[in-house]
Order: C-alpha cells, then sequence, then structure tokens
C-alpha cells in the first residue's frame, strides 16, 4: 500500500551491516544482580524524559535503490512522537504522529493525510510499535527475565526478553549501562530487526550518535546520525493534518 511513501517511511524501520554475536558462556543465576543492572541502565533511558531531535542525517538502502533524508523528531512523554522527513534540499515529504491509541501520517507527496492505529505501524513501516522506544538505544523489560548472561572480558550482559509478539535479545554494556545491541524476532522467525548503537554521548548524555537498523528478511539498511538533541526537551508534541489532504485510512 502507498508504495511512494514506504519508500520515504523505510528510514524509521529498517538498516544495519553487522550481526548480533551472543556468547553462550559464563551464564549466570543471580537475578538481584541482574535486574540491578537492568535498573541502573533503564534510568538512562532518554524516553524517560522529552526530547526533541533538531538534526540527523539518515541513509537508506533497500534492493533496489538507495537515499538519503533529513530528519528531525519529538517525544513527549510517556507515548507521544513527531518525526518530520525532508528530502537533503529540506523539503518534507513526510510527517508522522504517533501516541498509543494513534498515528497519523500527512503524506505532502500525494496530498493525503493516512490515519490508523500504532499496530499499523507495522503495515506502512514494516516494524512492529513496540520497537519504536528501542530505537534510539533505550532498555526496555517487563517483569520477568528470561535468561542473561555476563561476558566478563568485555562487560556485558546479554538479556533476553519473550514477549507476546516476539522475542529480544539485548546486549547491555554494564560498563557505559547503556545498550549496545538489541535483536527482535517476530513470532516464529518471519521477521528479524537487529540495531546497533554507538558513540554515546558524555556528561550523563546516555544518546547514540549512531544507529544501523537491519530488517534482516527484506534486506533494508538504513543508518540514522544524530546530529543536534535537546534532552531534556519540555514542549508539547502538535500534529496539524495537511490543508485540503484527503483523509484514507490504513488497511
Amino acid at each position: 500500500m502507498q508504495k511512494s511513501l514506504i519508500i520515504i517511511l523505510l528510514i524509521l524501520a529498517v538498516g544495519c551491516t553487522q550481526k548480533l554475536i551472543i556468547s553462550d558462556n559464563n551464564y549466570i543465576s543471580d537475578d538481584n544482580y541482574v535486574q540491578s543492572t537492568i535498573n541502573k541502565i533503564k534510568d538512562n533511558n532518554i524516553s524517560n524524559k522529552g526530547f526533541f531531535i533538531e538534526k540527523a542525517n539518515i541513509s537508506i538502502k533497500t534492493k533496489s535503490e538507495s537515499k538519503k533524508f533529513l530528519f528531525n523528531g519529538k517525544f513527549q512523554p510517556p507515548d507521544k512522537y513527531l518525526f518530520s522527513i525532508r528530502s537533503k534540499s529540506g523539503i518534507e515529504g513526510a510527517r508522522i504522529y504517533i501516541d498509543k491509541d494513534t498515528l497519523l501520517i500527512n503524506n505532502r507527496i500525494e496530498k493525503k493525510l493516512l490515519f490508523g492505529k500504532p499496530k499499523d505501524l507495522a503495515e506502512v513501516l514494516g516494524i512492529p510499535y513496540v520497537i519504536l522506544k528501542r530505537i534510539f538505544g533505550d532498555c526496555i523489560s517487563e517483569e520477568s527475565i528470561e535468561q542473561a548472561s555476563f561476558e566478563r572480558t568485555e562487560n556485558h550482559l546479554i538479556f533476553v526478553q519473550k514477549e507476546k509478539e516476539g522475542t529480544w535479545t539485548s546486549v547491555l554494556d554494564t560498563k557505559n549501562e547503556k545498550v549496545k545491541s538489541t535483536e527482535y524476532l517476530v513470532g516464529n522467525g518471519r521477521q528479524k530487526i537487529e540495531i546497533i548503537y554507538s558513540k554515546f554521548g558524555k556528561e550523563g548524555k546516555h544518546i547514540p550518535e549512531n544507529i544501523e537498523i537491519n530488517d534482516v528478511n527484506e534486506g533494508n539498511i538504513i543508518k540514522i546520525k544524530i546530529l543536534k538533541i535537546v534532552i531534556p526537551w519540555q514542549g508539547e508534541v502538535d500534529f496539524i493534518p495537511g490543508k485540503g489532504y484527503i483523509k484514507e485510512e490504513i488497511k
């Protein structure tokens, strides 16, 4: 659906050129240590506060083409997002609003206002809604811990979470107290998404400058480079529908 829009929106969904490598050694059963480590890393989640990505570069490579875009985004806790995607010349192609109940997209190329539910992200972007907060390097955990391992030489903790729709496997950097990489396996393996983060900010700003995401099954690759971000940011996220746009439900 909306194929011209999908090419634009893929920049939020896909990319990465490296494999997630997980060690089978040194599994530990100290749940107190594991939970304490995870809690410290969760304390550094940038979604704990509002943020405004003022400037970012995104490159996307699909099986058929490669493109580069400009990107900015706002997040208002606990669940409101607003993304703007522009050409390198600054012309906006799409504006996307997401909260826990709603998905709205101004498709400025086709002059359409697309509307649906957050679950429809999988239809439009090719990724599930649950991946949003993890795109920027946050550790999102449930109450139960399935298994974890500690790689003592590199200060890593492997954290595996089984959720209703799929399984997350994250490599946690216990020294810098951030997620180093994560992998999401949907259902019976029909979709596999890998994300790798690098060049975290200093002085308590636990924000990855470089983000690589890979939709393994589709072979799509994207690289995000955050150039300027305001955090904490205390503004409000507002979405203004395109004037005169044709409304179209995402199906």
